[in-house]
């Protein structure tokens, strides 16, 4: 009977351990297969930060040499040294040749102040009380000081009437040209647009921004953040949203979690080659439900039976036991599938 009974007991004993090994077993397992599940979405969040690099620095190059050809028939012209009127006139009719040559899904015209006037190549609008000084193609010139600047997505001079769809929105590429000389070169931006909007993310409520140096919105998969900057909260840009994509912007290159306006989100930020700053931001239950949620159901599932079999102090060998109910339940089939989707 004691023999019985000291039998028992180790058996007990052994059970316990094989019963913690099994638990450990089960969350390596698990921490694994996350750890390669993290390791993925960092890998696809780079990868996407590389391609619209690539993909933004293809655009920005193409518009920059339009820019330098066209300035420098604008050039050749002010060697003429004719008065406003003549420039004036002389883009104006040059606006057909323009918009052929670049093509009427980018071009949007070329403007320049002038002998104290704007000289312009589209014909409409009223421009007759139009500072330069408040606008940001002008500012963006004389603060790039005979550079030629890119100017991110801005809300034009005129009323959005005079415009078909976002056309009252439109970026610049620009450069002062002397004292009273400045250059610009507007852009409509249905190309920038497609750049982030109509890129395919893993993810459906997956939110990405491109900004530049000074926080303006250069690219967006959300249209209405157009014309924004991040450095300026409104009832787009919440102080929110703001703080945290701020933040992450100072935290060293990673996956990290922030919490915008209630909701949880895994972020991912990078500098392209240009000094943008490029945001990606996740919807953590989306992506913990995909990845994730699976993985700790299989080892709930796992630890479960493991308990099970060692209350069962019948059973001659836990570990083979734990095996052989995993594999007729298929829960090392759905490890594996997780794990090399």
């Amino acid at each position: 009977m004691d023999y019985n009974h000291s039998n028992t007991r180790k058996k007990i004993k052994i059970n316990r351990i094989v019963l913690a090994i099994e638990i450990l077993l089960v969350l390596g397992i698990c921490g694994l297969i996350s750890s390669i599940g993290i390791s993925s979405l960092y890998s696809s969040a780079n990868g996407t930060a590389t391609e619209v690099d690539a993909d933004y620095g293809v655009l920005i190059n193409g518009y920059l040499t339009t820019f330098n050809t066209l300035s420098i028939m604008v050039e050749e012209k002010i060697q003429e040294n004719p008065t406003f009127d003549e420039m004036n006139q002389w883009l104006q009719s040059m606006e057909t040749t323009f918009q052929k040559a670049v093509g009427s899904e980018i071009y949007d015209g070329f403007a320049l102040t002038y002998k104290g006037g704007y000289a312009r190549s589209w014909s409409y609008g009223e421009y007759s009380d139009y500072d330069p000084s408040t606008r940001p193609w002008y500012q963006r010139a004389q603060s790039g000081d005979g550079k030629t600047e890119v100017v991110a997505p801005y809300v034009t001079y005129l009323d959005a009437s005079y415009f078909e769809d976002d056309e009252y929105i439109l970026m610049s590429i620009t450069k002062k040209y002397d004292e009273e000389i400045s250059f610009d070169y507007d852009i409509k931006i249905s190309e920038i647009k497609r750049l982030l909007m109509q890129r395919v993310y893993d993810y459906d409520d997956t939110h990405v921004i491109l900004y530049d140096p000074e926080g303006y919105i250069l690219s967006t998969n959300y249209e209405q953040e157009y014309a924004h900057n991040i450095n300026q909260t409104d009832d787009v840009i919440t102080s929110s949203m703001q703080k945290e994509i701020l933040s992450d912007a100072e935290m060293s290159e990673g996956l990290n979690l922030h919490v915008i306006d209630g909701k949880l989100k895994i972020f991912y930020t990078s500098k392209d080659s240009r000094n943008n700053t490029f945001c990606i931001m996740y919807p953590f239950w989306e992506v913990f439900t995909q990845n994730f949620l699976g993985v700790i159901l299989m080892g709930l599932v796992m630890i479960a039976a493991a308990l099970y079999l060692y209350r069962n102090v019948t059973v001659q060998n836990p570990l083979g036991e734990l095996i052989n109910f995993c594999t007729k339940q298929r829960i090392f089939k759905t490890c594996f599938a997780i794990l090399f989707r």
